[in-house]
């Protein structure tokens, strides 16, 4: 048999050998479908939050997790959302596409209460290399972040404001005449300008992948203002300060940073930030239950 076709076929031993380990999946809501998420249409594709969750159990019928979490605040995840999940082991990645069967209770993390959710277990997954996202059921659309490095921590509070100010009015159902938070005499102190991808969002900071050309910038500076685009799920950015708690550099030249996010400088904008992702990624398990009604009803 090739080696190919073995180590597809052999996904669940890998999975019961990660879970033996104490080792994670990465979980992310899947992709609408395609009348909602391809660039055809005209239509901005929706970004793909990917969280790095813990195996606790595993039986022939699901997998428990530890639950999504961001700032202390779990992500909310109800049974029937559709989800992408990756078993990753060295250089490989196997991709499935399954559904969340709801809570699986409580359990203990470090001596502490921490709630899990049960995915349905896969019937069939499909291999790729561990930096690609893509295969034949599943494409995800990886967050493109924009980085500065912060010059001056304080200067960070009329942005911070501005953003904060447009929330409350998207709450009140109001439309965003303007977008202040990009006027010039709001922008932080900062260095130039490179980019960056979210590889995944934990509960209290981000993954990101610097291209090589940029990766000595993360070294040079202490801390960073980055924004990622939340559309179509909000029309605002999600704007805050990271530092960089450590860094490594993969087999493909590029640099793989975990980033805290740091409120130092604001305490208040934690609940922002908490807030803004909650809000996206409730907007895309509407958008994906919607994307799918055509579907059952063609069925």
């Amino acid at each position: 048999m090739p080696a190919f076709r073995s180590r597809t076929l052999h996904w669940r031993r890998n999975l019961d050998q990660l879970a033996r380990r104490g080792g994670t999946l990465e979980v992310a809501l899947a992709p609408a479908g395609l009348a909602t998420d391809t660039q055809e249409s005209g239509s901005v594709v929706g970004a793909d939050f990917i969280w790095k969750l813990r195996i606790h159990r595993l039986c022939e019928e699901w997998i428990e997790l530890e639950a999504p979490e961001l700032l202390q605040r779990i992500v909310p995840t109800p049974a029937g959302v559709e989800v992408a999940g990756a078993i990753v082991v060295g250089p490989n990645r196997w991709l499935f596409r399954t559904e969340c069967l709801g809570s699986g209770g409580m359990t203990a993390v470090h001596g502490r209460p921490a709630a899990t959710i049960r995915l349905r277990m896969p019937t069939e997954v499909e291999r790729t290399r561990r930096s690609h996202l893509r295969v034949e059921a599943i494409s995800l659309q990886l967050p493109k972040v924009r980085i500065w490095p912060l010059l001056d921590r304080e200067s960070i509070r009329p942005v911070q404001r501005s953003l904060a100010l447009a929330v409350e009015q998207l709450d009140a159902g109001k439309r965003l005449e303007s977008r202040d938070w990009e006027a010039e005499s709001l922008r932080p102190q900062l260095g130039p300008e490179f980019s960056a991808t979210l590889m995944n969002l934990g509960g209290g900071g981000v993954g990101l992948r610097v291209e090589p050309e940029c990766g000595s910038l993360l070294s040079n500076h202490g801390r960073f203002w980055i924004e990622i685009d939340l559309r179509p799920e909000s029309p605002l950015p999600l704007g805050v300060t990271v530092r960089v708690a450590h860094q490594h550099l993969e087999a493909a030249g590029t640099v793989y940073a975990g980033c805290a996010f740091d409120f130092t400088a604001d305490a208040d904008h934690a609940k922002l930030v908490a807030r803004q992702v909650l809000g996206a990624v409730a907007a895309r398990q509407v958008r994906q239950r919607r994307g799918e009604e055509p579907q059952r009803r063609a069925a």
